[in-house]
C-alpha cells in the first residue's frame, strides 16, 4: 500500500504498520494459535481482555486514549474504529501534505502502541498514556523537520505547513 510506505513515516514505523495491516504482529492469540505455551492470553497493556490484533489497536482502553489524544493534536481527525475501515482509510488516495502527516502519525501510533505492549511483556514496565502520546508527537515532528532540512525544493506553502505542524 502506498500509504504504508509513505516517505514521511519513520522506516521502523512503516515496517510495524505493514505487519499490523497484514495482522502479522505476534500477538498472544496468534502465538497461542501457533501452539506456544503462554501463562495467559490477557492483554499486557490493559489486562482487561484477551490480546489480539483487533484488541490492541481498536478495543484496548489504553490504545483508544492514546489515539484520541494524537488525533486531537492533529485537529480532530479520527482513527477508524475497526480493522476493515482502517485498511480502507489507509488505501484512500492521499493528495495533501496534511493527509501524509496523518498517515505518519498513524504509523507512529501503531509503532508506539506495539512498543508499549512489548515493554510490558519484556521489561514488565508500563508507560503512561501521556508519555506514549509525547513520543508519537516527538517522532512525527522530528521526521517532518528532518524532511524540511533535507529538501530545498519545498514550496513556501509546504514550508508553512511544516512550521505549523512543528509548532503544535
Amino acid at each position: 500500500m502506498k500509504s504504508v510506505w509513505c516517505n514521511i513515516s519513520v522506516p521502523k514505523h512503516r515496517f510495524i504498520l505493514w505487519q499490523s495491516v497484514h495482522q502479522k504482529l505476534p500477538t498472544r492469540d496468534l502465538l497461542h494459535h501457533c501452539h506456544m505455551s503462554l501463562p495467559s492470553l490477557v492483554c499486557l497493556i490493559c489486562e482487561l481482555e484477551d490480546e489480539s490484533h483487533s484488541h490492541i489497536f481498536f478495543e484496548c482502553v489504553f490504545s483508544k486514549r492514546v489515539v484520541q489524544f494524537v488525533f486531537e493534536w492533529l485537529r480532530g481527525l479520527c482513527w477508524p474504529s475497526n480493522f476493515i475501515d482502517w485498511c480502507n482509510w489507509l488505501s484512500a488516495d492521499r493528495k495533501s501534505f496534511r493527509d501524509w502527516i496523518t498517515v505518519a502519525a498513524l504509523a507512529a501510533s501503531v509503532y508506539h502502541i506495539w512498543y508499549t505492549r512489548n515493554r510490558c511483556y519484556f521489561d514488565s514496565s508500563y508507560l503512561t498514556i501521556c508519555s506514549v502520546v509525547n513520543m508519537i508527537k516527538t517522532s512525527v515532528i522530528a521526521r517532518i523537520l528532518g524532511l524540511k532540512l533535507r529538501s530545498k525544493n519545498l514550496s513556501s506553502r509546504t514550508k508553512l505547513k511544516i512550521q505549523f505542524i512543528a509548532s503544535l
